[in-house]
């Protein structure tokens, strides 16, 4: 592969910075927080709410904007630059249907994370940074709050795909859906993607696409590995992640992370 200027790395969360248990090794820490003195710009572009990417960024001490909920918002700290919300109106019988039958129902605004009930799963994670708030939307609300992401979560309920999946296939047209088999599905505005969210930081940064480095590992991730100057998988990642990328790691998870960076050119930052 031809060598890039890279002037930031942009990397996905879950199953790619974090372990397979959704944690950042402590041994890492310091590696991550010294990027910035050695001028390498690095930031998050993740599928989780900003409720859920804080912690991880305060640890590692990241200063740059930051993308959020599949590509729905940019932000940096308390401020959103950009978002992209959406009514959960017409979804709203399908999501009910959802509720019903057992799968967990999650919906978010820019500070808030919600489920319509509570669920195996939403006790599985108590405790965890996953903290829920547990409400049945008023029919107002249906309307008029506005939404960033909808997510079903349905492995820990046999069946729930093959019911749920055929009630969303009318809403193709009109909103991003995100399938990962038959365990969960993500659903933010039409045309938002983490590639859309790349574009956002790229332009508020003022750094070009062909400059940045992007690293993930599952679908979610392939338009992003596509459009980035330099588009990495992980070793864990999905196979068709391997395929869309420039190049795989041998290594998985957050040390793959570490390896990309060591391993592709990087320039001094221009984005202070």
């Amino acid at each position: 592969m031809k060598k890039k200027e890279i002037q930031l790395i942009a990397v996905d969360m879950d199953g790619t910075l974090l372990d397979p248990a959704g944690n950042l090794p402590s041994d890492t820490v310091a590696y991550f927080r010294g990027l910035k003195k050695r001028k390498i710009a690095f930031t998050l572009v993740s599928g989780r709410p900003i409720l859920f990417m804080e912690h991880i960024a305060q640890e590692l001490e990241i200063t740059l904007p930051m993308v959020a909920f599949n590509g729905g918002a940019l932000f940096n700290g308390k401020e959103i630059y950009r978002a992209s919300p959406f009514s959960m109106a017409s979804l709203q019988h399908v999501l009910e249907e959802a509720a019903r039958i057992g799968a967990t129902v999650l919906y978010y605004t820019a500070w808030e994370a919600f489920s319509l009930t509570t669920t195996s799963w939403i006790i599985k994670n108590k405790g965890t940074v996953r903290k829920f708030v547990i409400h049945t939307p008023t029919q107002a609300q249906w309307q008029d709050l506005e939404i960033l992401k909808i997510a079903l979560v349905y492995h820990h309920r046999p069946g729930a795909f093959e019911i749920i999946d055929p009630l969303l296939a009318p809403f193709e047209q009109d909103f991003s859906i995100n399938r990962y088999g038959n365990r969960s599905c993500e659903i933010m505005q039409k045309g938002i993607t983490k590639a859309t969210g790349l574009r956002a930081l790229s332009e508020h940064t003022a750094i070009p696409l062909s400059k940045i480095l992007a690293i993930g590992d599952d679908t979610n991730d392939i338009e992003m590995i596509r459009q980035a100057g330099i588009g990495v998988a992980v070793s864990n990642a999905k196979s068709e992640v391997k395929e869309a990328a420039d190049h795989v790691t041998l290594k998985s998870n957050t040390n793959g992370v570490i390896e990309a960076i060591e391993r592709f050119g990087i320039s001094e930052v221009i984005y202070p």
